[in-house]
Parts: structure tokens; C-alpha cells; sequence
């Protein structure tokens, strides 16, 4: 399975009496998402593998980073509670089992920092922290080890050495 974990794009800060689930994506966010849909699913995409499912946290700002993806692909978006803001990496690797046994060839999840970071970077020490849009891309064995391949950055895929 190829797996893409993806950090929502950039967001506004939160209006006044707004709560966090709700920040959208800023101007420059709603142009990373589509960047992001378009590195995914291009015919001249450097993914080698699109996905076939789409999970992405309730905030409003992840849902926004999914929607053009899920358009270009012909995805249906799935929400799934456990991706919330300040979720854990066990949350993180509970989902992705569940992505797994459902036998998807590959999937896309967006969600937020700090978590997505300490998932990526559990996986490989090494990694940088997730910036917004940022896509880092493994690929999962049947049983669920997961490898890192490298990160996704507009319309190239940055292989790990």
C-alpha cells in the first residue's frame, strides 16, 4: 500500500468566537490544496500510485485540504473523529491499520500537527516536521510495517536516499 500523510494547508488564525474545528484555509491554503490535488492526480503526476481513499479530520481546514484531491480523483472524502487536532500517534496508526484492512492500494491522510510530525518522524527519525501541505509518503507492508519513500513538494516527489 502506498500511504500520503498530509499536513492541512495553510489556515486563517481564528476569528473571534470562532472555535479551532472551524478556521478555513487562508488565500495561499486554498492554492496549496490544489496543488496538492494536482500532484496527486495529474496524468503527468509524479505519483506513481493516487488514491482510492481519502480520510481527513473534522476541521474545517482539513476538510478543505482533501476536497480538490478527492475532486480530482473521484474520491469520496471520509471524516474520521480520531484525526482531530492534538491527537495522538497511536490515533494516527489506528486509522492507518484500518486503511490497511480495507485493502486499499493506496490512501491519502490529512490532518494536523503536532501529531502528524511525531508520526512521521517515529517512522523516520530523521524527518523534518510536516509545514502546511507538506506530504510525506510511505509505503505499508500487509502486515502494517510502514517504510518512508520521501515527501511530496508541488509536482515532484523528493525520494528519501
Amino acid at each position: 500500500m502506498r500511504l500520503y500523510i498530509a499536513r492541512h494547508a495553510d489556515a486563517l488564525p481564528p476569528a473571534s468566537g470562532e472555535g479551532d474545528l472551524s478556521r478555513p484555509l487562508s488565500a495561499w491554503g486554498v492554492q496549496q490544496a490544489h496543488g496538492l490535488a494536482r500532484a496527486l492526480g495529474a496524468a503527468e503526476s509524479p505519483v506513481d500510485v493516487r488514491p482510492t481513499q481519502i480520510v481527513h479530520s473534522p476541521a474545517r481546514r482539513a476538510a478543505e485540504t482533501a476536497r480538490p484531491a478527492c475532486e480530482a480523483l473521484g474520491a469520496v472524502p471520509h471524516v474520521d473523529d480520531r484525526l482531530v487536532p492534538n491527537t495522538t500517534v497511536s490515533a494516527v496508526r489506528e486509522v492507518i491499520r484500518e486503511l490497511v484492512s480495507s485493502g486499499a492500494p493506496c490512501a491519502l491522510v490529512v490532518g494536523h500537527n503536532p501529531c502528524l510530525s511525531d508520526f512521521v518522524r517515529a517512522i523516520d527519525p530523521a524527518a523534518a516536521s510536516l509545514q502546511p501541505a507538506d506530504v510525506a509518503v510511505f509505503t505499508v507492508d500487509p502486515g502494517g510495517a510502514l517504510s518512508s519513500v520521501g515527501r511530496l513538494r508541488g509536482s515532484t516527489l523528493a525520494e528519501d536516499a
